[in-house]
């Protein structure tokens, strides 16, 4: 009987999902997604590669578990920036602040190695509404501009915008001030 390392077995059951997702992750952001395979994740949470497929079902749904993961950091990240302002406005600046912050902390990185993945229609569905939910605080502090989808839509590209510019090493201190000027002056 394999033993278990801790007190009870939706203890140890719930400690193991979160080695292998840790593994996962590390997995993507050292060699990227092309090496991420239940046999890597396996080794790299020294467990047998057939214990990853107790917990996931396969390669996709790992994925999938793994971006899921990585969404909570970001929206309680724009939640409390966002709180901390009284004005619509400067709640919308702090969203896209503390995006391009986490971007330039190298949060990004797991989003980076699954670039040009091909994913299964459920898993693009998924990962549409962790997105959808981690802009809702920003549609929130929208209302009353009109379309707010629209809005959403076009401070999103600035940040996508930024992003990018973060990604090729642009300075960040310069590049997370632009982009919130250039917010500013539209949302006046």
């Amino acid at each position: 009987m394999p033993k278990i390392s801790a007190p009870t077995i939706p203890e140890h059951r719930t400690r193991q999902r979160q080695v292998l997702l840790d593994a996962a992750r590390d997995v993507l952001i050292a060699d990227g997604a092309a090496a991420l395979t239940f046999a890597t994740v396996a080794a790299a949470a020294g467990l047998a590669r057939n214990s990853v497929y107790e917990y996931f079902a396969d390669r996709t749904a790992l994925i999938v578990a793994v971006v899921a993961e990585e969404f909570p950091k970001w929206d309680h990240a724009a939640k409390e920036a966002m709180a901390a302002q009284n004005d619509p406005t400067d709640r919308v600046l702090a969203y896209a602040r503390v995006q391009l912050e986490l971007v330039a902390a190298g949060e990004h990185r797991v989003a980076l190695a699954l670039r040009g993945v091909p994913l299964t229609g459920e898993a693009r569905k998924q990962f549409r509404q962790l997105h959808a939910g981690l802009t809702t605080p920003l549609r929130d502090a929208l209302a009353g501009r009109g379309d707010t989808v629209r809005w959403t839509d076009y401070i999103q590209a600035v940040i996508d915008a930024a992003t990018t510019q973060l990604e090729g090493g642009d300075d960040p201190d310069d590049t997370i001030a632009s982009a919130l000027t250039f917010l500013r002056a539209a949302l006046r």
